[in-house]
């Protein structure tokens, strides 16, 4: 019993790590790209 709670207390560690899903990261990246898009042309390069 001591094992099992042991082994469900690391997935929920696991959980709450990892529970980030693709399309949160994708979007995330989307809306850094773009605003680096806007920086580099504010400044020229673009």
């Amino acid at each position: 019993a001591a094992q099992r709670k042991e082994i469900v207390a690391t997935f929920e560690k696991w959980w709450d790590k990892y529970r980030v899903t693709l399309t949160e990261i994708e979007q995330k990246r989307d809306t850094a790209a773009q605003a680096l898009h806007v920086s580099l042309r504010g400044l020229g390069y673009v």
